[in-house]
């Protein structure tokens, strides 16, 4: 887990710079992370392999929508690879509880909430009327709204490893 949070940390600087993180971070963790499992034996390994593909398969499809970023997404795939299967379900409730405060936050200091809100609602009756589910942030994303995903995911690989301690 302190591996992972480690690589994550390295993670948030590169998405901080330039909004992407690079593949030879995450794969190479996730190779990492079940190469490290596998000393464990076949139980831990598979139980590693469950915590990198869960954050995975769960979170595909908003990936596709570009709801979440591809490098997040394997971002936390990385991390599930350090941690198993338990771990990876707690990072995933901790990063989202931390992304959505920095959400809710972000909206109400630039007084956007209601215009975020409405812009969703628009999204998913359009998608569900239509059938058609083009990028989410195509005509909805001005400078400065999107958010880095990797931060709530830092925030809560530290969480985890701090309960990891405890």
């Amino acid at each position: 887990m302190w591996i992972a949070l480690l690589l994550t940390m390295i993670a948030v600087g590169y998405d901080l710079k330039s909004f992407k993180i690079p593949n030879g971070l995450t794969w190479g963790g996730i190779i990492a992370g079940l190469c490290l499992a596998g000393l464990g034996g076949p139980s831990v390994l598979l139980d590693a392999l469950g915590g990198a593909l869960l954050p995975i398969c769960l979170l595909w499809i908003p990936c596709r929508l570009r709801m979440i970023g591809a490098g997040d997404l394997k971002l936390l795939g990385m991390c599930g690879a350090f941690g198993g299967t338990g771990k990876s379900l707690q990072l995933l409730g901790f990063s989202f509880a931390v992304g959505a405060v920095i959400a809710l936050t972000t909206m109400l200091r630039r007084g956007n909430a209601a215009e975020r809100f409405s812009y969703l609602a628009e999204y998913l009756k359009r998608g569900l009327q239509t059938g058609r589910w083009p990028s989410y942030l195509e005509g909805s994303c001005q400078d400065g709204v999107r958010i880095h995903f990797s931060v709530p995911i830092l925030i809560g690989q530290a969480i985890c490893c701090l309960l990891l301690v405890a």
